[in-house]
């Protein structure tokens, strides 16, 4: 579980708690909400340590002091005032920013995550057995710091991260072997700065501190996305919560209509940045027929866009996202390639304590939506169009690499099966219906020509794609001679990988 993830629960525990007491009076403080209290103060104390919340460890004994004693009016009213403060310190923990550094255990990075701790920042150091694209899309770090290891995984990672249109958004450096030619390529592809691993940790620590002030200076001073004129993350975000405190308060209906459009990175790619931004812009124009004057909305990331609608009922809303749908497919004629989106619905409820929340549930049937093969739009009991998903099944005992595509290509839309050696992926194979193989060539317990003699026997159509650091043409020969239908060597690109996977597919 996330860290941060911990403190924003706790966060939501202390507001359940706060709305409650503000409902009720002294003499409802029954055996099983006292008891529910004291579990988030525990939890709070614990996480006080974590956080250096030292002003907050003082308010949590004023709350046991008061749970001890008899509950009167003016108890009451000093335990509201306590938890109030314990909200507001924890607000100010969630308001740091966060770096995250992928690294498999250079102690440079611990000295270094030392240093942006007691400046103020969350650090997010992640390794083995971690999943650092949902860490990266879970938290939105200010910056990203990627070490490239003895088997590539950093730089695999970097691509991953350069094919999703993250280093766009997030500074990235990038730490390596002192090698002038894959520096320039790195920075190249959109790297802040390539540092050997003999890097210094203060010299990457001000890097680091005076990256984020440019950054955090930059997103202020922008209201409006420079693309497309809608309203940039930052201001939507601040306008959504202030629309949500407003319903809450005079009464209300809001609609969150989150959708992402699919595979905007392959068109990029395909028909080139430009024509990209000009579909964009052509999309955000249709979005925008749909709004009424009291409606807004807001570019999140890239391809991403909250809809923010007010007075509608959920299945209006859907509705409406079924015409817009409709209008953006029918650009695909004029660009020559499919133009589409992924969308999810959720609403306000009287259990709803933030935009947040609303947030969070769109965001959940948008992944849904996305899981599920593209091009649809999920609310809470209503879909628009079926799609087959196809299944890729991955095959390797690197931890990391198997973390990175798993991801990535379920976020995709793939159904998706993985295994650590070649016997456990012949279990799976053999139990499920399997588009294609990705393996690498060496596996603990068997060897990749007799995992592709094994699969052949079983079935001659499934397409296998061989992932393998070694690049001897001997190897590549022996590979595609016992049947596999690809051979890719590592580091490979992300890109590549996407287009031999469609090339089967298809």
């Amino acid at each position: 579980m996330l860290r941060n993830k911990e403190v924003y629960d706790a966060y939501k525990n202390i507001l359940d708690i706060i709305n409650t007491l503000n409902k009720r009076n002294e003499k409802d403080m029954d055996v099983e909400f006292v008891r529910i209290l004291r579990n988030t103060l525990i939890k709070l104390l614990v996480l006080s340590s974590e956080y250096n919340m030292t002003n907050i460890r003082e308010e949590i004994n004023r709350i046991s002091y008061l749970l001890e004693v008899e509950v009167n009016l003016s108890y009451y009213s000093t335990l509201i005032n306590c938890l109030l403060k314990c909200k507001n310190h924890i607000e100010s923990v969630l308001n740091r920013k966060n770096v995250v550094i992928f690294s498999k255990g250079n102690q440079k990075f611990k000295i270094l995550q030392d240093m942006l701790e007691k400046e103020g920042f969350n650090v997010f150091l992640e390794g083995e057995n971690k999943d650092i694209l949902e860490t990266i899309k879970n938290i939105n770090p200010e910056v990203i710091v990627v070490e490239d290891d003895e088997k590539n995984n950093g730089m695999t990672l970097f691509k991953v991260l350069e094919d999703d249109g993250i280093l766009s958004n997030i500074p990235i450096f990038v730490i390596g072997p002192d090698d002038i030619q894959l520096k320039v390529e790195v920075l190249s592809q959109g790297a802040v700065d390539y540092l050997s691993h003999k890097f210094n940790s203060g010299e990457l620590f001000f890097k680091i501190k005076n990256i984020s002030k440019l950054r955090k200076s930059y997103i202020e001073n922008s209201i409006y996305d420079s693309l497309t004129g809608i309203y940039s993350e930052r201001y939507g975000k601040v306008l959504a919560d202030k629309e949500f405190e407003r319903i809450k308060f005079q009464g209300g209906k809001m609609n969150v209509f989150m959708l992402d459009m699919d595979d905007m990175s392959q068109i990029n790619k395909k028909k080139g940045k430009e024509i990209g931004d000009e579909i964009i812009k052509n999309c955000v124009n249709i979005f925008s027929k749909y709004l009424t004057n009291l409606d807004f909305m807001y570019r999140k990331s890239g391809d991403e866009f909250i809809l923010v609608i007010f007075d509608g009922e959920p299945a209006d809303v859907l509705q409406i996202g079924q015409k817009i749908h409709q209008e953006v497919l029918q650009l695909s004629e004029a660009y020559q390639t499919k133009i589409s989106f992924s969308g999810g619905i959720s609403f306000i409820t009287k259990d709803s304590s933030s935009f947040d929340d609303i947030y969070s549930e769109a965001y959940e049937k948008l992944k849904k939506a996305k899981r599920s093969g593209k091009s649809k739009i999920y609310s809470k009991a209503e879909k628009l169009v079926n799609h087959q998903r196809n299944s890729l099944l991955f095959v390797d005992d690197d931890k990391i690499i198997m973390s990175i595509l798993t991801t990535r290509y379920r976020n995709k839309g793939y159904e998706i099966f993985s295994a650590e050696s070649g016997e456990k992926a012949l279990e799976i194979f053999n139990n499920n219906h399997i588009d294609i193989i990705i393996t690498d060539y060496y596996m603990p317990n068997m060897a990749g020509d007799e995992f592709i003699k094994r699969v052949r026997r079983i079935n001659s159509k499934v397409k296998i794609i061989v992932l393998s650091g070694q690049k001897n043409e001997e190897y590549i020969k022996r590979a595609l001679d016992l049947g596999a239908d690809d051979y890719i060597t590592k580091p490979f690109s992300p890109v590549e990988l996407d287009l031999r996977i469609r090339k089967f597919i298809k």
